[in-house]
């Protein structure tokens, strides 16, 4: 099972930036369109 640190890890890596824990991800990353479906992929995969 992923971990809360392994998505925030992959979070950051699909976005370039930092995020602080208990963040929204969805605001906090940036992400949009096909950034955000590719990160959903990948958390899918994994």
């Amino acid at each position: 099972m992923i971990t809360e640190e392994e998505i925030i890890d992959l979070v950051e890596v699909s976005s370039g930036g930092k995020l602080d824990d208990h963040q929204d991800v969805w605001r906090s990353s940036r992400m949009s369109g096909d950034d955000w479906h590719d990160f959903i992929i990948e958390f899918a995969q994994r």
